[in-house]
């Protein structure tokens, strides 16, 4: 944990920070929604401030910032992290690897290599399904989830998969779409009509997912916050305004 922190920029070095960025620390490990753009900028700030990997949409930077914050703090060098639904482009995984992370695993049912744009990803990528995987058990110290569950992932099994895969107190991070009252998405496939519908998951549904994740062996690792302030988030292609909810749990 010195080793890595040693390499993040010294203060006198990095960008300057606004007061609402620095404030934005106070909450960083909540379950909590993302608030407001204000957020996102701040977000963005503070990526750039520690040397971050910075998502190629900035809309997504505040999820890995909220990841950044536990794998840093809690996971080590020498040990395996899977980005589940990620890419080579990870934003999370690439920033791992500037700190000396070595063993940095990413799936998806699509084959992502075709779109990446980071040359000499360290990420080691496979095309397989989240909900039943090929990685041995208790193998990952960490997973990280962003933007996946709602294309039509079956939370039951994803959660019992990802049990499977994690070691003891293994740490698995999620953001998903999110909004309090329903957001109408009937006949909008992003990737296709073989693929699922969009989805915006309301209040009930995270409380639901929270304890499906609990009754498959998991724990949530700070109080569940469901409060909004503003649709943060805007999917130009679509028309469709939410925002982001990040759930952080910890195997039993």
């Amino acid at each position: 944990m010195k080793n890595i922190f040693q390499k993040i920029k010294k203060i006198n070095e990095a960008p300057e920070l606004s007061l609402d960025a620095i404030k934005l620390l106070s909450s960083i490990s909540e379950c909590n929604t993302l608030k407001s753009k204000n957020e996102i900028e701040c977000s963005t700030q503070l990526i750039n401030f520690f040397g971050f990997h910075s998502h190629s949409d900035p809309q997504k930077n505040w999820d890995t910032l909220k990841c950044m914050f536990y794998l840093l703090r809690e996971s080590n060098t020498d040990l395996p992290v899977l980005d589940a639904g990620g890419s080579p482009d990870s934003s999370v995984l690439n920033t791992l690897s500037r700190f000396g992370y070595k063993k940095l695993f990413a799936c998806d049912i699509i084959d992502m290599t075709k779109y990446s744009k980071i040359k000499n990803s360290k990420v080691e990528f496979t095309v397989q399904n989240i909900e039943n995987t090929n990685y041995n058990n208790d193998y990952f110290q960490a997973i990280v989830s962003l933007s996946v569950i709602e294309h039509g992932v079956d939370i039951e099994k994803f959660f019992q998969e990802m049990y499977r895969i994690l070691s003891k107190n293994g740490l698995l991070l999620i953001t998903t779409d999110y909004w309090n009252e329903y957001i109408n998405c009937e006949g909008i496939y992003p990737y296709g009509t073989d693929k699922s519908q969009m989805k915006v998951f309301q209040k009930d549904e995270i409380i639901s997912i929270c304890n499906i994740a609990i009754q498959n062996g998991f724990k949530l690792c700070s109080e569940l916050k469901t409060d909004i302030s503003e649709k943060a988030i805007r999917w130009e292609t679509y028309n469709k305004e939410y925002t982001f909810i990040f759930l952080a749990f910890r195997k039993n």
